[in-house]
């Protein structure tokens, strides 16, 4: 990790709750204290995608490339970096989140 130039985060999803447990925790801690380029994939590990809510500790991206639309959490922490939305093809009617 120290040597990367690029680091790719795709420790957690989003269904993670709770406290960030070992060897995840050093993991993070080291990914964040890397000066490589930080790629989130989906959420930052370590972050509440619904709420933006640190979970202990999270990753800190550079950039966030997320799926089909952005998570709410995303767009109310710093720590998603820019935010790059991937659409998959999914059409906006198969949302039964939005009106």
């Amino acid at each position: 990790i120290k040597e990367a130039d690029i680091i790719i985060d795709g420790i957690f999803g989003i269904g993670i709750k709770g406290k960030i447990r070992e060897p995840h925790a050093t993991i993070i801690d080291l990914i964040n204290s890397s000066s490589a380029y930080k790629v989130a994939v989906d959420v930052p590990s370590g972050l509440d995608p619904d709420t933006g809510m640190i979970l202990d500790k999270c990753v800190k991206a550079d950039v966030t490339i997320t799926f089909h639309k952005a998570k709410h959490g995303l767009l109310k922490n710093d720590a998603c970096g820019k935010i790059i939305i991937c659409h998959i093809g999914i059409p906006p009617e198969a949302d039964k989140d939005d009106p």
